[in-house]
């Protein structure tokens, strides 16, 4: 036989069970749902099987290209640089070709020397099937200098050096898609569709 005690610490015991699963309960129950339409589940949807097919693709050959310690202001040269993001490498040739900037000849030399290497080392069979993944500027040395002035005074002159990094990817480039509302704004559209302008109104 249990003693009172025993019985007592017992019963304790199951009302704070009780007690504690009936509150969980309550906050599951009180928590917000977030119901969306059809078209918004179906975007949804769509969004996770891109996502899952992009995983399940081999990962694309990337040949990479650099030119260090190149005479040129970084503020300057990687305004040039972002010219051929996600071109063809043949289109970006053609810019740095035709380009009335100085630094262009350096990107078009490191665009050349990267395409040779692709074909020699990688054996890529297609030389013109590449495109530019990632174009981009590094800061180099800033080496300082003294800049006369007249009058017996004198200022610090900078001599700017940058690098140049390039990425080039097998294939062809991706196709630039639409931003894609999200499904928070999509439910509040189709709430809210229906006449945009009040008649008879000011």
């Amino acid at each position: 036989m249990l003693s009172e005690t025993t019985v007592s610490l017992l019963s304790n015991l199951c009302c704070c069970i009780r007690q504690r699963a009936f509150v969980t309960s309550y906050c599951i129950q009180s928590r917000r749902v977030h119901h969306y339409p059809l078209q918004v589940r179906a975007a949804l949807d769509k969004k996770k099987e891109e996502a899952a097919a992009v995983k399940e693709e081999l990962p694309s050959l990337d040949i990479y290209g650099c030119l260090r310690d190149i005479k040129y202001s970084p503020l300057k040269l990687n305004m040039i640089a972002a010219q051929i993001r996600r071109l063809k490498i043949q289109d970006a040739l053609v810019q740095m070709e035709f380009s009335e900037k100085s630094g262009a000849k350096f990107i078009k030399q490191v665009l050349e020397e990267t395409q040779e290497k692709a074909v020699k080392s990688y054996f890529v069979s297609d030389p013109n099937n590449l495109f530019v993944e990632l174009s981009y500027v590094g800061k180099g040395q800033y080496i300082r200098d003294i800049k006369y002035h007249g009058k017996g005074r004198c200022g610090i002159m900078h001599h700017k050096y940058s690098h140049y990094f390039l990425v080039l990817r097998e294939g062809s480039p991706p196709v630039k898609k639409k931003k894609e509302d999200h499904p928070i704004y999509i439910t509040r559209k189709l709430i809210m569709k229906g006449p945009r302008s009040i008649p008879n109104a000011l």
